[in-house]
């Protein structure tokens, strides 16, 4: 057994049949490295008929156009942090 496998160990009797001696305290090898985490991957699929395509073109569409505006809502707001930041800034820091 490596001390890796993490097993508790078994008190051992000094005779065979004998009650095991109560240790003082469990001795409790201990993994150095943790398990892998449990990964679970789900795959989902739509099938789309004829009559919804173009309206789950349309939300795709419009969620690309959301992320786009957002995107452009986050680069705005860092550049007037970042100008802001430099006009108090002293030389040193704009050069």
């Amino acid at each position: 057994m490596k001390s890796a496998d993490g097993f508790l160990l078994e008190a051992k009797g000094t005779e065979i049949g004998a009650t095991p001696a109560p240790a003082p305290h469990p001795l409790l090898f201990k993994p150095w490295i943790s398990a892998p985490a449990n990964i679970v991957v789900y795959e989902f699929s739509a099938r789309l008929d004829e009559n919804c395509e173009a309206a789950a073109a349309e939300q795709i569409l419009k969620a690309r156009c959301l992320y786009n505006a957002v995107i452009r809502c986050v680069r705005a707001v860092h550049g007037e942090m970042n100008a802001w930041v430099l006009e108090r800034a002293g030389p040193r820091a704009k050069a």
